[in-house]
């Protein structure tokens, strides 16, 4: 009894499965046919796989400018340490002048990785 049961389901299921796909479009049809563009899109002439890629391009953009900047921040604050280490070496207006330089030097060196982030991420 539990045989033909399970039988009877499993048939039905099939039968249903079968009916499903019998009511498919044709694939290349569906395939090649774009949406239609939205007004927004008209207007402007610019399709959806555009935005799609000018975002991507925009977020990789900001990515760029967002590693190169925290690699430039790490070398300027490296060569910092490493500046600061010499002037502990050095004693009096000798070693003053030196931490001055050398925290002039990362100061710019950080003024300089900003303005590149910010000239080389993406507007808008």
């Amino acid at each position: 009894m539990r045989t033909t049961s399970s039988v009877i389901a499993v048939t039905a299921t099939a039968l249903l499965a079968l009916a499903a796909c019998n009511k498919a479009g044709n694939p290349s049809d569906t395939a090649s046919t774009p949406p239609p563009p939205t007004a927004d899109q008209s207007a402007s002439g610019t399709t959806s796989d555009q935005v799609a890629a000018n975002t991507g391009d925009q977020a990789a953009s900001s990515m760029q400018a967002s590693s190169n900047y925290d690699a430039a921040v790490s070398k300027a604050q490296s060569d910092n340490r490493d500046a600061l280490a010499r002037c502990d070496t050095m004693s009096g207006d000798a070693a003053k002048s030196c931490r001055d330089q050398a925290n002039a030097a990362l100061k710019s060196a950080m003024d300089q990785a900003e303005a590149a982030r910010t000239t080389s991420s993406p507007q808008g």
